[in-house]
């Protein structure tokens, strides 16, 4: 017995569930910051990575706790606020490598940002904060300057200049801090560069010109995910790239080794013909007749088989003569026998000759399938 699987409703129903578990994951309010570059979500910069490309940025995203970072160049990242004082940790952490890279003349632009997003989006509100060196005002959406604070305090109080003023002409909203040959720059609040808050007021001009601040004529771009979030780097990428680049050959050399496995050392490869079926044997033979305007010998193949069932059908033997035979099938299928039989005998063009042969198949199902029931019963 053919066994059943789920009916459609409940396929349509299971589909539903999950569209809407999908439509529920999107839509609830995300409480904890994740501002990856490919996520879409609140509190993620997908729209950033976007918004730098489109200005003409060459942004290169990675992820590595250990990152190959120019002599000179611009690296732009979320530093989570709940962590400690980032150069302050030990040499060979992502920040002492981040320390060194501004040192020698490199250029970091950091984004704090809280780790509770829901919690602190609630602190977002619109203020004005001005540019002290042209006196140009902007109206943005930013959490209060005590909010985030100065999360980094690595420069000499002497080495620090205010970008821009927040709207109490003492609070900095973004300030330069100056390390060694480079410079990093830190606004107020990272979370002017998320998804959500990125097209409120005119966080996305400022964002940009802390940006361009920070690039200056370069337009090559690291995006370092893992300073939001930095972990210990792994075995290689502490030995180097050529540790890595090592790795992929050996897997490499690895697949080419299991490929070979498989192959004739030496030897030609053995053919391997494809199996036709029954279904093209049967096309083979029809597309025969049909090319030799054979409608004779077509409706002979399907007469003979058709008679060859019906007897073993009815258990008659092949010597009784076509009366008794016509005698204990439906009327129908009698004729159609006969029809095929007389097509045996004239010619007849290709499409009649086709009819004849699918009304004696029609007739013949229905035949077979109640001698089958009958037998049954």
């Amino acid at each position: 017995m053919k066994e059943r699987g789920l009916p459609p409703a409940a396929w349509a129903l299971l589909g539903l569930l999950v569209l809407a578990g999908v439509v529920l994951s999107l839509g609830k309010n995300q409480t904890q910051t994740d501002p990856q570059p490919d996520s879409y979500a609140p509190s993620g910069a997908a729209a950033f990575v976007q918004l730098l490309r489109e200005a003409g940025y060459r942004v290169t995203i990675t992820s590595s706790s250990a990152p190959a970072l120019p002599a000179r160049g611009a690296v732009v990242g979320f530093f989570n606020e709940a962590g400690a004082n980032p150069f302050a940790r030990a040499p060979g952490s992502l920040f002492g490598q981040l320390a060194r890279f501004v040192k020698g003349g490199g250029r970091l632009l950091i984004l704090p940002v809280a780790p509770e997003f829901a919690d602190s989006s609630r602190q977002v509100s619109q203020q004005q904060i001005t540019n002290p060196f042209n006196d140009k005002t902007l109206t943005v959406a930013l959490r209060p300057a005590d909010m985030a604070g100065d999360v980094l305090g690595a420069g000499h109080k002497s080495a620090r200049l205010t970008l821009w003023q927040g709207s109490g002409r003492r609070d900095s909203a973004a300030t330069m801090v100056r390390l060694g040959e480079g410079y990093y720059i830190q606004p107020q609040d990272g979370f002017i560069a998320t998804n959500r808050f990125l097209d409120h007021e005119s966080n996305a001009d400022w964002v940009m010109n802390l940006v361009a601040t920070t690039a200056g004529p370069s337009k090559q771009i690291i995006f370092l995910e893992s300073m939001f979030a930095p972990g210990e780097p792994s075995l290689l990428e502490v030995l180097g790239s050529w540790a890595e680049a090592g790795w992929y050959q050996a897997l490499f050399f690895f697949v080419v080794v299991v490929y070979t496995l498989g192959k004739r050392f030496g030897l030609p490869e053995e053919p391997r013909p494809v199996q036709t079926g029954q279904r093209e044997l049967v096309n083979a033979v029809a597309d025969t007749y049909q090319r030799a305007r054979a409608t004779r010998e077509a409706c002979r193949s399907a007469y003979e088989s058709a008679d060859r069932e019906v007897r073993k059908a009815l258990k008659l033997s092949m010597e009784a003569p076509l009366a008794e035979r016509d005698q204990r099938i439906p009327p129908n299928l009698a004729v159609a026998l006969r029809a095929v039989f007389d097509g045996t005998q004239t010619d007849l063009k290709a499409r009649d000759a086709f009819e004849r042969c699918q009304r004696l198949r029609g007739e013949m199902n229905s035949f077979l399938g109640e001698s089958l029931r009958a037998k049954h019963v």
